[in-house]
């Protein structure tokens, strides 16, 4: 290749045999001969792309969860999610009632007390500890609360309530504290339940980096 010109190259790089996850690609540009200020095999030039396979489970599931958010919001045009304010424990407070009702089996259980003292816990001492969150509702209902707290580029989500009688709710409170989030951090922690296995497993739906026994880690 003359110098100052240009050429394009297509490299068959065997997408279909990666593995899942990233992979680096490094480009090494060598010279073929020797120059008045190199030797043969001098490396002139390197470049690295990182490519991520395509996880089809994934992508399947994701586009499943975009589509209930996508039917939340066109059923609740005008749903809206703000940041929590202390203000607000009275439309919380009436939000864990209609929670509740559809709850029924899990009043008075440690679960139910659990979520109870988390969120009172939260609104306490939400200017305090400096903690951060939104509500999903319009003019007529709160459709889902969401509290975290902030360490470094993690947010660690501590309260994750949504009605489940809406279709859609819990996907687009997830969309929307994230969108919220990735102005804070890199990365949510999801506080597990502990012996909850739905709950386990509806977060696990979310492909964490790395999930733990009470714990699952999620990349923005």
């Amino acid at each position: 290749l003359a110098p100052l010109s240009e050429m394009e190259f297509t490299f068959d790089y065997g997408i279909d045999k990666m593995p899942e996850g990233e992979v680096i690609i490094t480009f090494s540009f060598i010279r073929r001969e020797n120059c008045r200020f190199a030797k043969a095999g001098y490396e002139q030039g390197f470049d690295q792309f990182i490519i991520k396979k395509a996880d089809e489970k994934a992508e399947k599931e994701y586009k499943e969860k975009r589509k209930l958010c996508e039917k939340f919001e066109k059923q609740h045009r005008d749903a809206v999610y703000k940041p929590i304010k202390k203000d607000d424990f009275g439309l919380i407070l009436e939000f864990i009632t209609n929670w509740n009702q559809e709850h029924s089996d899990q009043y008075n259980t440690p679960y139910f007390y659990k979520q109870l003292n988390m969120i009172k816990k939260c609104m306490d001492h939400l200017y305090e500890l400096d903690l951060f969150g939104i509500i999903l509702m319009d003019e007529k209902k709160v459709y889902g609360v969401a509290i975290a707290s902030l360490i470094g580029n993690v947010a660690t989500l501590h309260v994750n309530l949504s009605l489940d009688s809406i279709p859609g709710a819990a996907e687009e409170l997830m969309q929307c504290f994230a969108r919220t989030t990735s102005l804070r951090a890199r990365y949510i922690s999801l506080e597990m339940d502990s012996g909850d296995l739905v709950e386990r497993k509806k977060k696990s739906s979310y492909k964490p980096v790395k999930l733990e026994k009470y714990y699952a880690t999620f990349n923005l």
